[in-house]
């Protein structure tokens, strides 16, 4: 279920948070619970909430049989922190979540958890970093039916290259992310890689490359009305 009124969110999520003690019983449930919730705690921006109840569930979660309900707390908890701006924390969270997921063999969730990383390596400015664990997570990714995650990857990692100076390599990531937008036809997700692409071409004094890429980004942006993808392109 999900309400597009926040305020009804907001209310549905407080009951259930205030649920969960009575569910430590039943460590499993409980915290299949919080995890169902990260979506309505993302949704009203409740972070905090959204941490005390998973880390609550993940101090209850010590049994061997709990090893997968653990990885996917750490996970959770790890992009929480994150977006409360609490990088530490987050970091330790996220790879203990890699490193847990690989134990146990789950490659979707070290793949999700690898992409958290990466995410806080390029807000602190960790270039390097964030590219190696995009570059471990494409493997995974290209075997998968669902193109939307390979094409962030694809795109996020052809960004990162850019700033780091490869070039070649940049521009072959960025066409491949266009080339999977173009199998389903998946516009919003040719956005950014096209504004990348602009700023790789301008990076390469290519300048009618740069506006071509460009003009093709706002097109796309104002036929789907996103202005944030339209702002990114009118820059270039």
């Amino acid at each position: 279920f999900f309400f597009n009124d926040t305020a009804t969110t907001e209310i549905y999520t407080l009951s259930l948070h205030d649920a969960l003690p009575i569910s430590v019983s039943a460590p499993a449930e409980a915290s299949e619970l919080a995890l169902f919730m990260t979506g309505h705690w993302e949704c009203v921006g409740a972070y905090a909430a959204g941490c005390r109840s998973m880390k609550r569930c993940l101090e209850v979660c010590s049994a061997p049989t709990h090893e997968i309900t653990r990885a996917r707390l750490l996970n959770a908890i790890g992009s929480f922190t994150y977006n409360l701006g609490q990088f530490d924390e987050s970091r330790g969270q996220l790879s203990e979540a890699v490193t847990a997921a690989s134990k146990i063999g789950d490659a979707e969730l070290r793949s999700k958890a690898l992409n958290n990383l990466a995410l806080l390596d390029m807000a602190e400015g960790n270039t390097e970093a964030a590219i190696r664990s995009l570059e471990e997570v494409l493997p995974y990714e290209r075997a998968q039916a669902d193109d939307d995650p390979l094409t962030r990857t694809l795109s996020n990692l052809g960004y990162l290259l850019v700033i780091s100076g490869d070039l070649p390599q940049a521009k072959t990531v960025l066409k491949e992310a266009l080339q999977v937008t173009g199998r389903s036809d998946n516009k919003q997700g040719a956005i950014p890689c096209l504004c990348n692409l602009s700023d790789l071409a301008l990076e390469e004094h290519d300048l009618d490359g740069s506006a071509a890429y460009a003009q093709r980004g706002m097109d796309y942006s104002e036929e789907l009305n996103n202005k944030v993808g339209a702002a990114c392109c009118m820059v270039n």
